[in-house]
């Protein structure tokens, strides 16, 4: 009997006891896990997007510091009088880093405005730093492009002038031999003694042409050189 009675002291409850305790159902916890698991996917989409968008605004901002700090700014850029546009680069060798990273903040600022903000207030401030960021750094561009222009009709009006001496120094023939066969009988014959003069009216021609195609800025040194010109 006494080996009956320590026996039944410490019986090892079977899984079908266990099955049968109430302390063993779980039900309404897993149900109230259930419950939050069902609201969690939609903000955490939401969470995913606003993090990703900032991710992808850091990289345009690293991409930026990039761009400007490993640029190498070329020491002059090379225009032409017969574009449309005065400062319109001439598509040369000299000219293309310039316009290649021109091109490079473009597409940066292009990328930068398709970026969602998704009506997050951090994001938008974010999204505004950057792009305030990269608009500066087009303007710094724009700054150096005029600098070197202003250096271009500086350089260009110092020919004109040159040109202009010339022209005044320039002596003027007795006399000069007309067509016969003209209409109005100012058709210059093309003889020795019209020769250095027709020269002379060609040279003029071509020095009003470019005094006339460069553009006036309202800079005192231009200005003084274009009426030295005149």
């Amino acid at each position: 009997m006494g080996e009956n009675d320590s026996n039944e002291n410490v019986r090892i409850p079977t899984r079908r006891d266990q099955a049968a305790s109430p302390k063993g159902s779980p039900k309404p916890i897993l149900k109230s896990r259930d419950t939050n698991t069902e609201k969690s996917p939609s903000l955490s989409a939401k969470q995913y997007s606003i993090v990703a968008t900032g991710l992808a605004i850091d990289d345009i901002l690293k991409l930026l510091v990039s761009r400007v700090k490993n640029f190498p700014c070329p020491s002059e850029l090379e225009f032409s009088l017969d574009g449309e546009s005065p400062m319109m680069l001439s598509n040369v060798e000299k000219n293309k880093s310039f316009i290649d990273q021109l091109r490079k903040l473009q597409k940066l600022a292009y990328k930068l405005d398709e970026v969602p903000t998704h009506g997050d207030v951090q994001l938008k401030d974010k999204h505004h730093k950057v792009s305030s960021s990269i608009v500066r750094a087009l303007f710094r561009m724009e700054q150096v492009q005029i600098k070197f222009y202003v250096n271009f009709l500086h350089s260009v009006y110092d020919d004109l002038i040159e040109t202009n001496v010339y022209t005044k120094s320039f002596v003027y023939p007795c006399e000069l031999d007309f067509a016969e066969n003209s209409e109005d009988g100012l058709i210059l014959a093309n003889t020795g003694k019209n020769k250095s003069f027709i020269d002379q009216l060609r040279t003029l021609g071509s020095f009003r042409v470019q005094s006339g195609d460069i553009l006036e800025c309202n800079t005192q040194q231009l200005t003084g050189k274009r009426e030295g010109i005149g």
